[in-house]
Order: C-alpha cells, then structure tokens, then sequence
C-alpha cells in the first residue's frame, strides 16, 4: 500500500529564494551600487528576519543571467561526474576494470 504513496522530498522550492536573487544582485551589481552592498549582503546571508524581498530592476536581467549561468555549470559538472560513474559502472560490469585490477596487483608484488 505504501508503494501508492507520492515521493516526499524534504525541500520544495517554489519560488526564487530571496537570498539567491540577494546574491545575484551583489554579484553582478556595480560599484556605484556601493550604497546597497550592505543591504543586498545581508539579504544574501539570511540576516534579515523580515524578508523584505530586494529588487533593482536595473540589474534583474543581469541578476537571472547569473543565476542561470551557475546552474547550467553546475549541471554541467554533475553531468560529467555521472558519465564517469556510468562508465566504471559499465566497466565494473563487463569485466573491463578486471586486467586493470590484476595488473596492480602484479604491481604490488615488484614493490
């Protein structure tokens, strides 16, 4: 019966995270924008108990550009890893890591 039961995942974004788009701003915002560095840090850290949502709509395209531009690394980093991974895996499987296996052990025996 549990089997029926929808997945549960303890986090659940459903919306952009003041703080994310608070880093965003401070990293891409000029330093003629010195005056709401301290503002948009602490946005970014989670120090503000009433989360006042920041927006400068003159660096909110920039703002998502960066955001977008992390994601897309980080999916790109998690994608190579997973190849490698599927790649040993299949290797594992089919024998190909075997020859690998023994010849350092033949290794070992020489030092």
């Amino acid at each position: 019966m549990d089997d029926l039961l929808p997945q549960r995942f303890p986090l659940q974004i459903t919306g952009w995270p003041v703080e994310l788009m608070a880093y965003a701003y401070l990293a891409v915002s000029p330093p003629n924008m010195s005056q709401h560095f301290e503002e948009m840090a602490a946005a970014a850290s989670n120090k503000n108990t009433g989360k006042k949502r920041i927006k400068f709509p003159e660096l909110e395209e920039r703002a998502l550009q960066f955001i977008l531009d992390s994601c897309e690394s980080s999916i790109s980093k998690y994608n190579k890893f997973l190849e490698i991974i599927r790649r040993r895996l299949r290797d594992m499987r089919t024998g190909g890591l075997r020859a690998l296996s023994l010849f350092d052990g033949v290794k070992k025996l020489f030092n």
